[in-house]
This record gives C-alpha cells, sequence and structure tokens, in this order.
C-alpha cells in the first residue's frame, strides 16, 4: 500500500526523484562514511559522488581554491589530495529514486562530529534539486562552528533536535538508526501530501 503512495507521488512530482545531498566543512571523511552507509540501506536507483578539495589559488567554475573530482560510482571511495597541501572540504552525492529528495529533505542543516582525538568539526549539509556552490570559506576549520548544530555526534551518541532524538548507540548503527527515523518521517509527511 506505501509503495503504491510512492509510486504515485514520484509520477505527479517527477522533479522530488533526483536531488543532491552536499556536505560541507574540513575533512569530512567520517561524514562521508556515514552518508555511504545510509545511501546504501536506502537503494537509490542511481548514484554518483563528487569530492571537493581546496587548493589555494585554483579556480574551478567560478570558485575559486575548489577543484571537484568525481568518485567511480561503483566503489565511492573517497580519493587521495590530487595534489600536496589539497585539503579534502566537502562531498556531493547526486541521487535519484522514487521521492528521494523529499525523504532526504530533512537532513539539511549544521552539524557537529566530535571524534577524539580530533577537534570537534562542523559540517553544513544542503539536500537540493540542483548542484549548490560551496559556501565560503568551507576549508576553514571554524566555517560552521559558530552556528547552531541540528545533529551532534559522539561516540555512541547522537543528539538530533530535528529528529528529537537524544541517544545512545552501538557502533556502526548510526546509518541504520537514522535511515529507520528518516522512513518513518518520509511515511508521515506522505500521509500529510497525498
Amino acid at each position: 500500500m506505501f509503495e503504491a503512495r510512492v509510486e504515485i507521488f514520484a509520477r505527479l512530482h517527477p522533479e522530488e526523484n533526483s536531488g543532491y545531498l552536499s556536505v560541507y566543512g574540513l575533512k569530512p571523511e567520517p561524514v562521508f562514511e556515514f552518508y555511504k552507509a545510509l545511501i546504501e540501506l536506502m537503494k537509490p536507483e542511481d548514484i554518483g559522488c563528487t569530492a571537493l578539495f581546496y587548493r589555494e589559488g585554483n579556480v574551478s567554475e567560478g570558485h575559486e581554491g575548489y577543484l571537484e573530482i568525481v568518485l567511480d560510482a561503483e566503489e565511492l571511495l573517497l580519493p587521495s589530495p590530487p595534489q600536496e597541501g589539497d585539503v579534502l572540504c566537502g562531498f556531493q552525492f547526486r541521487l535519484s529514486g522514487p521521492a528521494i529528495r523529499v525523504y532526504l529533505e530533512i537532513e539539511s542543516g549544521i552539524q557537529r562530529w566530535i571524534l577524539p582525538p580530533d577537534a570537534p568539526r562542523s559540517y553544513s549539509v544542503l539536500v537540493s534539486t540542483v548542484v549548490p556552490p560551496p559556501p565560503d570559506n568551507i576549508h576553514q576549520p571554524d566555517a560552521f562552528a559558530n552556528k547552531t548544530a541540528r545533529r551532534t555526534v559522539q561516540p555512541g551518541k547522537i543528539k538530533d533536535r530535528v529528529l528529537k532524538m537524544s541517544r545512545e548507540y552501538n557502533r556502526g548503527q548510526l546509518p541504520e538508526l537514522i535511515h529507520q527515523q528518516l522512513d518513518e518521517l518520509f511515511k508521515f509527511k506522505l500521509d500529510r501530501i497525498t
């Protein structure tokens, strides 16, 4: 029954069947692994990914300093910096599948990841229908530090103001936990709009 509603919604709103999940911030490797696992659970019809590196003095598509590298869609492994001194400061997943943008839109916002021994890092997550331009200064350690985090992730603990969640989790359980929350919210949202 629910699958039929998703299919009807997807046919009535084809613009919602593709989108981008972009994450910006310095050293986003743990966030990349989280979203890669979450997306695998979602089983999209198509997926692509681009890594964003900062290179001093580089000009790429009007965004001074940023260099985009397309990842192999089969493996989805973050590449090493193309040159010494290049810094990974974001990535963008391109996704398609029935109502996938609506499913993911609640993920937009600032996230703070506290993973010792590293200092806490903040990331901007944006779900959109078009490729967004990178925010300014995303290669700086404090680019989003002064923004209020909607989600805080620590080893074994997550707090999310939007999902109204504050709980502990076991290692490797976080993608599944968020996937379950997104499923529930998506069903509720589709009930309201169909």
